[in-house]
C-alpha cells in the first residue's frame, strides 16, 4: 500500500509539474507542440491593425481589428497557432499589458494563468488568418509581438520582421 501510495503521489506530482511546464510556454509564448527549435524571420507572416486612422496612430479607447496572416504574395503557408501579445513600448518584459483584447471567435482564447494577457489558439487547425479586436489604451506606444506556429512541419516563428509591430497614440 506504501508503494502504490508513492506512484500516486509520483504520478500526480509529474503531472502538475507537465502543466506548469505548459503554462509557462504558452505565456512565454513558446509552442509546446513541438520540440523544433525557434526558426529565423517571419516567412511573411505579419500582425496588422486594420482601422487606424491615416497617419498609424491609435485613438486611446477605440476598438482596432489585429490580424496575424501571411502577406507574402509568393507564400501561401496557413498557420496553424498563435501567441499573441500587446505591450506598453517601455515594458522591460512581457508581464504587462497595454489596450485590451476582446476575442470574438472560436478560433482564440486568453491563455490561462499568465498574469498578463497572451491570446493564443483554441486548435491546431490549418487557418489563413487569425483576428482579433483590441481597444487601445489612454495612452502611450504599443509593441504587439506574436509567435506563428506554421502548416509547415516543424517551423514557428517569434517576433522577427512582420512578427514585432509599434503604434503610438496620437
Amino acid at each position: 500500500m506504501g508503494v502504490f501510495n508513492v506512484k500516486v503521489s509520483t504520478l500526480f506530482v509529474l503531472g502538475v509539474l507537465a502543466v506548469v511546464e505548459c503554462g509557462l510556454n504558452v505565456c512565454s509564448r513558446t509552442p509546446i507542440h513541438t520540440t523544433a527549435s525557434r526558426t529565423p524571420g517571419d516567412n511573411g507572416f505579419s500582425i496588422l491593425v486594420k482601422g487606424l486612422p491615416s497617419d498609424g496612430r491609435y485613438i486611446p479607447g477605440e476598438t482596432y481589428t489585429v490580424v496575424v496572416k501571411n502577406t507574402h504574395k509568393e507564400k501561401t503557408d496557413g498557420l496553424l497557432g498563435i501567441m499573441l501579445i500587446a505591450t506598453p513600448e517601455e515594458s522591460v518584459n512581457e508581464s504587462e499589458s497595454a489596450g485590451k483584447f476582446e476575442v470574438p471567435t472560436d478560433h482564440v482564447k486568453e491563455a490561462e494563468n499568465c498574469g498578463h494577457v497572451v491570446v493564443t489558439h483554441h486548435y491546431l487547425d490549418k487557418k489563413n488568418k487569425i483576428k482579433v479586436n483590441w481597444t487601445a489604451p489612454d495612452t502611450g506606444c504599443v509593441i504587439f509581438r506574436a509567435t506563428v506556429i506554421s502548416e509547415e512541419a516543424n517551423r514557428w516563428y517569434k517576433d522577427d520582421g512582420g512578427l514585432t509591430l509599434r503604434i503610438c497614440d496620437e
